[in-house]
């Protein structure tokens, strides 16, 4: 369900989610820890159908993730 929701939001909405990217934008994730994995493959692999230029979707999460654009507060 998690990765629907995400592919959704990354295709349909694609325009935006560009924009999102290219301004800045920031994706937080707050629930259990189970679901924040899922919303974090799930990411991982709406990016890398999109990634351009030899980059790793991996790397662009870990980026995301070190500028404070990713955050997840999980609990068990």
């Amino acid at each position: 369900m998690i990765a629907c929701v995400l592919n959704y939001l990354f295709t349909c909405t694609y325009p935006r989610s560009r924009l999102w990217c290219r301004r800045g934008g920031h994706l937080y994730v707050c629930g259990g820890t189970a679901m924040g994995a899922d919303v974090q493959a799930a990411l991982l692999k709406v990016v890398a159908g999109r990634i351009t230029g030899g980059g790793s979707a991996a790397n662009y999460v870990a980026n995301l993730k070190a500028q404070g654009r990713y955050v997840q507060e999980l609990w068990a």
